[in-house]
């Protein structure tokens, strides 16, 4: 089976395991077990790294396009069911593509590289924070997707905010 992997912007996966398993046809557990050997010899601490999901993709046999590559999804073929894409490059070039399915991630690319002097960023651009949501730097408080953190949802940035609201009024109060 033939799948097509397009992603606009890169982050990290937090859904990794259900992805692959709805991609590869495979039961949850196979393709976890898979991930983490693959985090393993790749001398990752675990699958949810970025070029974990990406050499799994590679290995699986999945296109992969960003969109810093220059090409853009111009048209999707099929009439009653999905049949494929046609792409095209900065060009103007057009290619199709002949596929059993199509998966797009839009994902996120934070934004944070203003505070980059007063609070500590990985590698990816997200803010480093402790559980209190509370950088290095006194004061300054991180929530939602511009921190550092495996699960990216909406129940997960409210959460932040509420934990980064009371650590800021402690602050404010002068307990923290």
């Amino acid at each position: 089976m033939d799948f097509a992997y397009y992603n606009p912007s890169d982050e990290k996966r937090s859904c990794v395991v259900r992805t692959m398993t709805k991609l590869t046809g495979k039961d949850y557990q196979t393709v976890r077990q898979e991930l983490t050997a693959l985090a393993e010899e790749t001398g990752y601490p675990d699958y949810n790294e970025p070029a974990v999901f990406e050499q799994y993709l590679a290995e699986h046999d999945y296109f992969r396009c960003m969109d810093d590559c220059g090409v853009q999804v111009k048209e999707y073929l099929g009439e009653d069911t999905f049949k494929g894409v046609v792409i095209e490059d900065g060009n103007g070039m057009r290619i199709s593509y002949d596929l059993d399915g199509l998966f797009v991630a839009i994902g996120l690319v934070p934004q944070n590289e203003a505070f980059a002097d007063v609070v500590s960023l990985n590698a990816y651009g997200y803010a480093d924070v402790n559980e209190f949501c509370r950088t290095e730097t006194p004061g300054i408080f991180v929530a939602g997707d511009c921190r550092s953190k495996r699960i990216r949802q909406v129940t997960t940035a409210a959460s932040d905010g509420a934990v980064a609201a009371l650590a800021a009024c402690d602050y404010a109060d002068g307990r923290g």
